[in-house]
């Protein structure tokens, strides 16, 4: 399984990130749009259900006031465990779909 998504942690706060260098591997000619969106699309949800999701599944906090809110996580696993779930679902769809890069 490829590693699309994993965890950067600063200041005792995680967050789960695209990682940049695996675009090259994904089907798309350059990243377009937020990255903060696919997460919620992986789940089929539209964003703010998705936050909901990661604040009730995966006990992140939400943060933000402007622009985007985002989801942060205290504990590290539960950052992992979402990354984990992100991976899983990606790999699924790219596999599914026998897509190629274009």
């Amino acid at each position: 399984m490829k590693t699309y998504f994993t965890t950067l942690t600063t200041n005792s706060v995680s967050r789960v990130v695209f990682y940049a260098n695996t675009f090259d591997s994904l089907p798309f000619n350059s990243p377009r749009g937020s990255y903060n969106v696919l997460k919620a699309r992986l789940f089929n949800l539209h964003y703010a259900n998705f936050l909901r999701l990661a604040r009730d599944t995966f006990n992140a906090t939400l943060k933000g006031q402007t622009g985007y809110i985002t989801e942060v996580f205290l504990d590290e696993k539960d950052a992992k465990k979402m990354a984990k779930e992100l991976n899983t679902r990606l790999n699924k769809i790219l596999a599914l779909n026998n897509w190629q890069r274009v």
